[in-house]
């Protein structure tokens, strides 16, 4: 038999847990957007190579899920409204996948762990927009979680 949570009062308001989970986004987005600035647009000034540039970018991605799930942690789901309760699973399961990558055994930029990140990385950033938002009812939710914690489950077997 499951355990109930016990609810346990964040020293952090939603607002502010909200408010964590989004700045986690937006340095991703940063971070993509060196990638895509050297890619796409020939940008000369980004000194690192492409590779190291790309690894760099999923460092960095694990890193902000990192201090996300450090930031929450201690706290029951019973702690978190829904959607920040899914933002933490949908977030423990996408950082299982990052791991899974071995992004940091990539020695060339047309290895197809580069590809694998490039879609990981936009599956991640989508997926946590649409946790996040407010319009995205309960199940849609449920559902976004269930397939990535699936997927995950899947790549590992």
């Amino acid at each position: 038999m499951k355990k109930k949570s016990k609810h346990v009062a964040l020293p952090l308001d939603k607002n502010i847990v909200e408010a964590l989970m989004a700045e986690m986004i937006n340095q991703l987005k940063i971070s993509l957007d060196v990638v895509t600035s050297q890619v796409c647009d020939k940008n000369k000034k980004i000194k690192l190579s492409r590779t190291k540039n790309v690894v760099a970018c999923a460092f960095i991605t694990l890193a902000e899920i990192n201090n996300v799930l450090s930031a929450l942690e201690g706290y029951s789901d019973a702690s978190l409204n829904p959607k920040h309760r899914a933002f933490r699973q949908l977030i423990t399961a996408y950082r299982k996948e990052l791991v899974a990558l071995e992004m940091w055994k990539v020695k060339g930029y047309h290895n197809k762990k580069v590809v694998k990140f490039g879609k990981f990385i936009t599956n991640f950033l989508t997926d946590c927009h649409k946790v996040l938002w407010e319009d995205t009812d309960k199940k849609a939710r449920r559902v976004i979680v269930e397939n990535a914690v699936e997927r995950v489950a899947i790549q590992s077997l």
